[in-house]
């Protein structure tokens, strides 16, 4: 019989995972034992907005508001609809984890398909998609999997916050371009820049002072600037013009936020750099959006 998630040791996890490895060894998996551990430990936490993965909850709405205003502009929304502007659309969200962002993209009107190597996070996926009613197609699976499965088949694709917590970053990009529509497709990343700044943000301050996120979630050494992103979508041919970079900075919420280092999130919104401060040294958190160019006639 199947041992649910939640009862398995760190050793049965690590010995099923290292089988199923084994067993795809032909895709190369980008996915990495100790990160997919990390987070199956946080599986009940998904859905928890005050928990350890609050900044996730908080950082949500910035990043919807970022792909409508990309999807948008690049004239893929149905411009029917305000309230399911995403209808008609198939979204992929990779690393989805519990589902919050898979959550927001179906309530938009999206056919929305979440995939995570992590089998804990789909199970709370899983979980609260029984709650919510919504239809949204969760996967237990890794990206090259889903390359075999559905290779040239979505309209946009996102990997938002796990480009720095798999192996190979550049073939996992690689991966996700297959994943699109070979014309008139997005792909949206949101990650970490490799800078002083996003060390003495994300990691210093984050997991070790203020206690937002729980230590050792981030290693600043695979933290990733935005130019070497978009060297590496030019190095391995992948014929995608990157049409937006935007800086991320995490500011407190008056007055609340400013009168508490009590290390809670709730207090604490993500919002666009101003353009005074928005430099490459300072660099924090970034989304970066890029198209599929289209195809020769």
């Amino acid at each position: 019989p199947r041992i649910p998630g939640h009862l398995l040791t760190i050793e049965m996890r690590r010995a099923r995972f290292a089988v199923g490895l084994r067993m795809t060894r032909r895709y190369c998996s980008t996915a990495n034992i100790n990160e997919l551990e990390k987070f199956g430990k946080l599986s009940e936490a998904w859905w928890d907005p005050q928990g350890p993965l609050a900044s996730l909850h908080q950082f949500n709405p910035t990043r919807v508001k970022y792909l409508r205003t990309r999807i948008q502009d690049l004239g893929l929304d149905s411009g029917k609809s305000k309230l399911k502007p995403f209808t008609g659309l198939r979204l992929l969200d990779v690393g989805c984890g519990g589902g919050i962002l898979s959550e927001s993209l179906s309530r938009l009107g999206g056919s929305v398909t979440g995939v995570d190597a992590c089998e804990e996070g789909i199970a709370a996926a899983c979980h609260r998609r029984s709650q919510t009613g919504l239809d949204i197609d969760f996967r237990h699976t890794t990206v090259e999997q889903l390359v075999e499965a559905e290779k040239g088949t979505f309209d946009v694709v996102i990997a938002s916050e796990v480009l720095e917590h798999v192996d190979n970053p550049a073939m996992f990009l690689s991966c996700l371009t297959q994943l699109m529509k070979p014309d008139a497709s997005l792909l949206v990343v949101t990650t970490f820049a490799k800078t002083l700044a996003s060390y003495f943000s994300a990691v210093f301050m984050a997991e070790h002072i203020l206690s937002i996120v729980p230590k050792d979630t981030h290693d600043w050494n695979k933290f990733v600037s935005p130019d070497k992103l978009k060297e590496w979508l030019d190095e391995h041919g992948l014929d995608m013009d990157t049409i937006d970079v935007t800086t991320i900075s995490v500011v407190p919420k008056f007055p609340k936020g400013l009168l508490s280092l009590g290390g809670s999130v709730a207090d604490l919104k993500f919002v666009p750099t101003p353009k005074l401060l928005d430099t490459p040294n300072l660099m924090v958190n970034y989304m970066l959006s890029a198209q599929r160019k289209p195809l020769r006639q």
